[in-house]
């Protein structure tokens, strides 16, 4: 899955929308840069593209979202778990929501000829005591108008387009907690394109990245800058 940032120094082949480039990353640097309150930045309206790029710039601002501060062993009895999780420090904990989790499966089995892709909302929580990551995500948002092919998905300026009025309604105290993607008949695991996404959009600790074979029955999910499989997952309602 293709997600683009200045940082990265690859060359662009020739086949990309260099627009839809610099939309993505102004994009992506709105979503990420939040108020104190937190409330998510956002410019007046989405670039598109019948506007002209050297009008699209953006420049990196400080990241000040913050995880809420929890006490993880007041806050996991609020729940709806039909298992309760050891509480062990220095590590995370990803719950998604039954519905959320229906809209993922459901998405990445439509078209098990292609990968196809999505972003994920919620709320990060933290138990600052015992360094430990409550991660709740609340929704999936499936991402159209991508271009999808048997062994990659990549945003497209429609993309982000379509995407950009969930952020702008969702609540203040939810923000972009990382992204999911298919690998039909190709098992689960982050490829280096993968990693580079994780690393350069979602490195926060709190940010998640889901993998699904559709075709093998098969999920993941990886946490923070380094994409370290997670185990300790949940399905809520």
């Amino acid at each position: 899955m293709f997600f683009k940032k200045k940082k990265l120094t690859s060359s662009v082949p020739e086949s990309t929308d260099l627009l839809a480039q610099a939309e993505e990353e102004a994009f992506v640097a709105s979503v990420l840069a939040r108020k104190a309150t937190p409330v998510a930045v956002v410019p007046e309206k989405p670039a598109t593209q019948e506007v002209d790029e050297a009008e699209i710039s953006w420049e990196e601002q400080e990241e000040v979202y913050r995880p809420e501060t929890v006490i993880a062993s007041t806050f996991l009895p609020s729940l709806p778990l039909t298992v309760f999780p050891e509480i062990r420090p220095n590590t995370a904990f990803i719950f998604i929501r039954r519905r959320a989790w229906e809209v993922v499966r459901e998405h990445l089995k439509s078209d098990i000829r292609v990968e196809q892709g999505g972003l994920l909302i919620g709320r990060a929580l933290h138990d600052t005591r015992l360094n430990l990551y409550l991660l709740l995500l609340e929704e999936a948002l499936p991402a159209p108008k991508g271009i999808e092919t048997a062994t990659s998905f990549s945003y497209t300026s429609e993309t982000w387009a379509a995407l950009f009025p969930h952020f702008q309604e969702m609540p203040a105290n939810w923000t972009l907690m990382g992204s999911y993607h298919s690998h039909p008949d190709m098992g689960v695991f982050l490829s280096r394109v993968d990693l580079d996404t994780q690393e350069n959009i979602f490195p926060h600790p709190w940010q998640v990245a889901i993998v699904v074979d559709p075709v093998r029955h098969e999920e993941g999910f990886f946490v923070g800058e380094k994409g370290v499989p997670c185990d300790d997952w949940y399905v809520v309602d």
